[in-house]
Order: structure tokens, then C-alpha cells, then sequence
């Protein structure tokens, strides 16, 4: 017998908004507020606004067609965060990609999505000249100083186009590939618009939230929960390039974040950071956790030393944000909680008392990325199979237990 678990309710006005849009929306409200800090650097609203605005009109003189696909291969940093929005503004398509991804999987993937333009680390250029040399394949990659010149461009801002559609292509971003091949799917401007709205409001992100961000920004977790919910909210983002749990142990106290972004590995390292002293955080909304599941040891190691229940968060690259364990405890702190507002589930019987988890709403993608023809994600229902295994306990908490494709 299946079970099928009901979305809540979404409101209906919610899926029209653009990425530079919910940009221009902070700045207004909150144009001195400081929106970035990387290292001893802050940028506000205003001027994140403002430079967002000059690399567009930099981009537009350069010859940067709106609608191109254009590879993002930057790693955390104001300049990532300035290129996207201003890709955005161009309505070009940004394909997401790891700056610690091997040159081949680099061009495997701009050969999949038809990417031939990219903007790139230096140190992600002198990797990749080489082999594209070897491949003989034809790219135009634009280093991170060539980008940085629109600080010293004097050109006219530039509106962006109208926009007569509410459902089209503007990421593409892939999968881990920590179960079989990566994929990438598309993800249009209705399925980021409603997965960051839904995280704003569930989770309650408002302006004065400091948001701490040592994950990678090129995959869902970090891009979601850590860039666009937070700039759709008008929240303060701190940027790691990565995470050194003695920096933050010390600076913690001064930077006073409320809100908190890691996976296993990091916590892992936390814990071992704090040894036997207690880490005390009287400013914190959510601690949380997602790219693997939390191992329970971990969940109560850190509770034992902090007095914080890290918080699980279940999405993958099709549909984003799936659940989260708002309320942990010592008996839940590994389950991944209870769906977020939009996303209506379906629990399939299979063996061993375990259910296979079936999702379908508007945060889920349409298609992956296919050279041969539409590989759609959903069934004629509507319907995504995670192919992940789950439990569930009398409280509506769900667990997971594996991927039904390892079984």
C-alpha cells in the first residue's frame, strides 16, 4: 500500500520572481545593510547592486549574447556571487561547475550542455588550457582578472530585457556523482524562485540573520540555503572558501552568525577543534547539515560540546530543498525531518519494512541535460523517483536507509 503525504499549501502568486530581481528587491529595502563579507571585506546591498549592474554592462561590451550558456567555475567568493547575478540580469543560462573538478570532467561537461564559454579561477585556466589543447576542443575562457576589469569599465547600466515567460532555463547544475555517473539537470527561474521562497518562509531567514557559508555555492546546498534564500531576504552572508574550524572558533563571538552551513566532514572537524571546551552560541537559529547523512555519533558529539542539535537537510540536485529536521532531539537528530511547504510525497512499499521515496511539486526539475534528445525527470504524474530508501517514526520524522539502486 502506498503513501502519499499532501504539500502544503503555496501561495499561488510565488514563481514570477528573477534572480536579479529578488536582488533589486533587498537593495532597495536594505541598501546599506552589509550583504557580503569575505576575509576583512564587506560589500552592502547598494553596492552589490551596483556591481552586479557594471559587470552586466561589462558583459554586454563584450559581446556576452543573452540566453548563451556560460560556465561558472569560480570558486566562494564576492566575485561568484557578482557573476551570477549579472548572468542573471542577461537571462544567459550559468552552468555550475567545481573548480576542483578534473580538467576532464570540466570538458565532458561543457560537451554535454553545449557550454563554450567560461569564466574561470587562474588556477582552474592553467589546468584546463592544457587539456582543451589535447582535446582539440574550441572554448573562450575568461579569467577571474579579465572579469574584475568591469570595477575600472566606464558603461552606461543596462536594463535588463522583458521576460515573457516565468518557466525558463537560467542553471544547470550537476549531481555529486558519489552514487554513479554526475548528471546535470536544468533548473528554471519558477523552480529557484519557489525552493528559495519556501526556505525563507519555513525556516524563518530574515534580514538580520548572518548567515555563515563554508560550502561550495556551486552546488544546491550552498547556492540555496546559503546564497539566493539569503539575498532574497535581505541576510548578511559570510564567505568561505572553506572551512577552518580554529578561524571560526575565534572569530565566532565577533561575527556572531545565526545561521550555520556544513556537512558531515565539517562537523567532524568542529568537534575535534573544540576538544573538551564547550562552544556556546547564543545568537544561533540553525546549525545544519546535508550532502551525506549525519552519523549519530556526530550529532551527539556536537551536542555534548555545544548544547546544539544539528539540523538535517534532505535535497538532491532535481529538486533542491526536500525536507528538514527542524526539531531534533536525541532520539531524531539523524532523521531528515518533515517536508517543506510545496514538496508532496509519496512513500512505495519494498522489502525490509523500507519505503521507496517518490516527490513531485514545483521545485522539482524538468529534464537533465541530454546530447541525445529530452531525458525528462518526472513521470506523467508529475512524479520524481529519488530511488532513495526511507523509514518513517510515529512523529511523520523521516529516515533514510540507502539508495534502492545499491540494494
Amino acid at each position: 500500500m502506498k503513501t502519499k503525504w499532501e504539500m502544503k499549501e503555496l501561495n499561488w502568486r510565488i514563481g514570477k520572481m528573477t534572480l536579479y530581481e529578488m536582488l533589486l528587491d533587498s537593495a532597495t529595502k536594505f541598501p546599506d545593510k552589509i550583504a557580503l563579507i569575505e576575509g576583512n571585506n564587506s560589500i552592502t546591498y547598494s553596492e552589490l547592486k551596483n556591481k552586479v549592474d557594471k559587470l552586466h554592462a561589462y558583459l554586454f561590451s563584450l559581446g556576452i549574447e543573452e540566453n548563451t550558456k556560460i560556465g561558472l567555475l569560480l570558486h566562494n567568493s564576492f566575485l561568484f556571487v557578482i557573476s551570477l547575478y549579472a548572468l542573471s540580469k542577461n537571462n544567459n543560462v550559468v552552468c555550475l561547475m567545481d573548480t576542483q573538478w578534473a580538467p576532464r570532467t570540466i570538458i565532458e561537461k561543457c560537451i554535454q550542455a553545449k557550454v563554450k564559454i567560461l569564466f574561470v579561477e587562474q588556477y582552474v585556466y592553467d589546468r584546463l588550457y592544457t587539456a582543451i589543447q589535447f582535446k582539440h576542443e574550441k572554448y573562450t575562457l575568461i579569467t577571474r582578472d579579465i572579469i574584475e576589469q568591469f570595477n575600472l569599465a566606464a558603461l552606461d547600466i543596462i536594463n535588463p530585457s522583458a521576460i515573457q515567460e516565468h518557466d525558463y532555463n537560467v542553471l544547470i547544475q550537476s549531481s555529486s556523482g558519489t552514487t554513479g555517473f554526475s548528471k546535470m539537470a536544468y533548473r528554471t527561474m519558477r523552480n529557484v524562485d519557489i525552493d528559495s521562497y519556501n526556505i525563507v518562509n519555513d525556516l524563518a531567514y530574515d534580514s538580520s540573520d548572518v548567515v555563515y557559508c563554508p560550502v561550495p555555492m556551486c552546488h544546491g546546498y550552498g547556492l540555496t540555503m546559503g546564497l539566493i534564500a539569503s539575498v532574497r531576504c535581505g541576510a548578511t552572508i559570510i564567505i568561505a572558501r572553506w572551512f577552518k574550524a580554529n578561524d571560526f572558533l575565534n572569530q565566532y563571538q565577533d561575527i556572531t552568525s545565526t545561521i550555520f552551513l556544513g556537512i558531515p566532514e565539517i562537523y567532524d572537524v568542529f568537534i575535534k577543534a573544540m576538544k573538551d571546551d564547550y562552544f556556546y552560541s547564543e545568537n544561533h537559529k540553525w546549525f545544519f547539515c546535508s550532502g551525506a547523512p549525519l552519523d549519530l555519533k556526530t550529532g551527539h558529539d556536537f551536542f555534548r560540546m555545544s548544547g546544539i542539535w544539528i539540523n538535517q537537510v534532505y535535497g538532491m540536485m532535481e529538486a533542491s530543498t526536500i525536507s528538514v529536521n527542524q526539531v531534533p532531539n536525541g532520539d531524531t537528530v539523524t532523521s531528515i525531518g518533515k517536508l517543506i511547504t510545496g514538496v508532496e510525497a509519496q512513500l512505495v512499499p519494498q522489502k525490509n519494512d523500507k519505503y521507496a521515496l517518490l516527490i513531485r511539486g514545483d521545485t522539482v526539475s524538468y529534464e537533465y541535460v541530454s546530447q541525445s534528445g529530452n531525458h525528462f525527470i518526472k513521470d506523467n504524474e508529475g512524479w520524481f523517483n529519488t530511488k532513495d530508501l526511507c523509514t518513517t517514526d510515529t512523529k511523520g520524522n523521516l529516515y533514510l536507509h540507502g539508495r534502492k539502486d545499491e540494494k
